[in-house]
């Protein structure tokens, strides 16, 4: 449990991923890497496992028949980091297995984390905050949910990603991961691909949130190495 974070595997989920899950995690709480977190803060929201937690499936059919239903009555939202989206054949995770991870444990930290104890700056419960803000004015011009419609831009899988507390949080990942100079695993329709088209979009009171020392934002690569203590 990074930081009182819990993080929950299946027993047939290989341990290499569960440890790079708690290394992500922890290193985007502490990114000076002194072992405290930056925010302290933040820890009576992402400890709280009775709102939201990370859980890491490895077999959908069962998570979603078995597993979660007795979950759910027990524990609070769970933000999911499944096999099928991983790929778990690899002894260690690949470059796409670390993009998944990286975008779930960000979701989780925005809406959990960032977001309940900063609501005017990262809140995801309505389109009020700041974050929300840029995700509106960027709706549809530069960024579509594939989920989402858009005039003229029918969306392009099944489903609805149209709520603040989903539209921003996706958004506010691809900004976010792209901005600090690594790869988010996937681009919305229309979302630049390099951090100095991204710069040019964003609106000046996003980029100075961003830039705020005070909130830790993530601004340059994870090393995904932070140490594990046995």
């Amino acid at each position: 449990m990074p930081f009182g974070v819990l993080i929950s595997a299946d027993q047939d989920m290989p341990i290499a991923y569960l440890e790079m899950s708690g290394r992500i995690l922890a290193e985007m709480l502490d990114q000076d890497l002194d072992g405290k977190m930056d925010d302290l803060s933040l820890s009576q929201y992402v400890s709280d496992w009775k709102t939201g937690w990370l859980a890491m499936p490895t077999d959908k059919e069962q998570w979603e028949n078995a597993q979660w239903p007795v979950l759910y009555s027990q524990l609070g939202y769970d933000i999911i980091i499944p096999s099928w989206w991983m790929g778990t054949s690899n002894a260690e995770p690949d470059e796409h297995a670390k993009a998944v991870m990286v975008e779930e444990i960000t979701h989780f930290l925005t809406q959990f984390g960032y977001g309940p104890r900063y609501p005017e700056k990262f809140g995801v419960e309505d389109w009020s905050s700041t974050i929300a803000q840029e995700t509106a004015q960027a709706q549809c011009v530069w960024w579509q949910h594939p989920e989402n419609s858009c005039p003229e831009s029918p969306p392009t899988v099944q489903g609805d990603c149209s709520d603040s507390n989903c539209d921003v949080v996706e958004f506010y990942h691809q900004v976010l991961i792209l901005r600090s100079g690594m790869e988010p695993g996937w681009y919305g329709i229309g979302f630049p691909t390099t951090a100095a088209e991204l710069d040019e979009l964003l609106g000046d009171e996003m980029k100075s949130l961003m830039d705020d020392p005070n909130y830790y934002q993530l601004n340059s690569p994870l090393t995904f190495e932070y140490p594990i203590i046995d």
